[in-house]
């Protein structure tokens, strides 16, 4: 898992600026089991963009949690609205 500031331009232009995190990597349901893995996969989360959403630090270890969460969901192939889904009922 890596911790950038913000997004960078091209994937601010792709996902929007306020992504809190992003998953790069190819999901389980797109890798072959017979396919060696392509590295790297990992997690990026956004620290500027997740302390905007939030107003204490209880708050940042709340949605730190959730974002990596979302896109280990990401990992086993999971859209976003299942994730948004599975994240309103916890």
């Amino acid at each position: 898992m890596l911790v950038e500031d913000r997004p960078s331009a091209e994937v601010s232009a792709e996902l929007g600026g306020d992504i809190l995190g992003l998953y790069h990597g190819a999901s389980e349901l797109e890798q072959s089991p017979f396919a060696p893995y392509e590295l790297p996969e990992v997690i990026v989360i956004y620290q500027r963009n997740i302390e905007a959403v939030c107003e204490t630090d209880a708050d940042v270890i709340r949605e730190v949690r959730l974002t990596v969460i979302h896109e280990i969901g990401h990992h086993f192939g999971l859209s976003d609205a299942e994730m948004e889904a599975w994240e309103q009922d916890a």
